[in-house]
């Protein structure tokens, strides 16, 4: 997905997952509604903030 194209970025994380900070990456597209889901991702805020800062 290009990033032009990146409109939201939503974390999910369950208990596990927030102890040792890994989560899903879901990039949501607002031209087309397509989405591009990354699972085990090491500290995931992160790299939402890597993208939208």
């Amino acid at each position: 997905m290009p990033y032009s194209k990146i409109q939201d970025i939503v974390i999910s994380q369950g208990i596990l997952g927030r102890i040792v900070s890994v989560g899903t990456v879901t990039a949501y597209s607002g031209y087309d509604e397509s989405k591009l889901e990354i699972s085990n991702v090491s500290n995931p805020k992160l790299v939402e903030e890597t993208i939208f800062f």
